[in-house]
């Protein structure tokens, strides 16, 4: 695919947008839909910023991505997404935020540790056997701080001590939830196109994708705004 040829359709995508057209859900799907076009935007990022900027205002809910670090605050930036949920490698440094609803994944073993070293701008998700962590404890190490948790299960929201007081859920679709979680909840799911994202009895407050789905997912949820993308 030559880049004009790449060029004038995310022209006619934004094009489309900007007229208010229904017919823009059918050129981001088309975009989405093709390997090398998404390959290109990863590489170039610069050949749709301006289009992403208006995917975020047509997204039916919000949308994050969860991987490494660094390749997920690029991500974020690039693509104009609502969150990042970051992890670490061993000995990794943890860089700067990226804009807001930045949040590093941590394991229970080890989250008290990097509460209470992490830089402002940071949330804290605890992974892992929740069983064991006091929320409480966190609370009072660092009690300004954004605090959730990643469901690994349909138990671990039972393993969570009683009154936690969390900011954020991330579980994945399908995941059994009290009927009114006392938290904001991110779905996490291999597709943008499963109708449950959007029609839980739960409230979301978003979804989480991994990086190289990441272009794919905002132009496919954006053209559900339509009601003529998939559903």
């Amino acid at each position: 695919m030559s880049e004009a040829n790449l060029e004038a359709r995310i022209d006619a995508a934004l094009s489309a947008i900007l007229d208010d057209s229904p017919d823009y859900a059918r050129e981001l799907d088309a975009l989405a839909a093709d390997p090398e076009a998404l390959s290109r935007l990863a590489r170039e990022p610069e050949l749709a910023r301006a289009l992403f900027v208006e995917l975020r205002k047509l997204r039916p809910t919000a949308l994050w991505v969860r991987d490494r670090a660094t390749v997920a605050l690029t991500t974020k930036r690039d693509v104009c997404l609502d969150g990042a949920i970051c992890r670490l490698a061993p000995k990794e440094q943890l860089p700067g935020p990226e804009g807001r609803e930045c949040w590093l994944e941590v394991d229970s073993v080890s989250a008290e540790s990097t509460l209470r070293g992490l830089p402002s701008g940071w949330g804290v998700l605890v992974a892992g056997d929740l069983s064991q962590v006091s929320f409480a404890a966190l609370r009072r190490a660092a009690p300004l701080r954004a605090l959730g948790v990643v469901l690994a299960d349909d138990t671990s929201v039972d393993s969570i001590e009683p009154g936690a007081r969390l900011d954020l859920m991330v579980a994945r679709v399908g995941s059994l939830l009290p009927e009114t979680p006392a938290a904001r909840v991110l779905w996490v799911s291999d597709t943008p196109d499963e109708r449950q994202l959007l029609d839980r009895p739960i409230p979301s407050s978003g979804v989480v994708c991994r990086v190289p789905e990441a272009r794919a997912w905002a132009l496919r949820l954006a053209s559900q705004r339509s009601g003529t993308g998939p559903r």
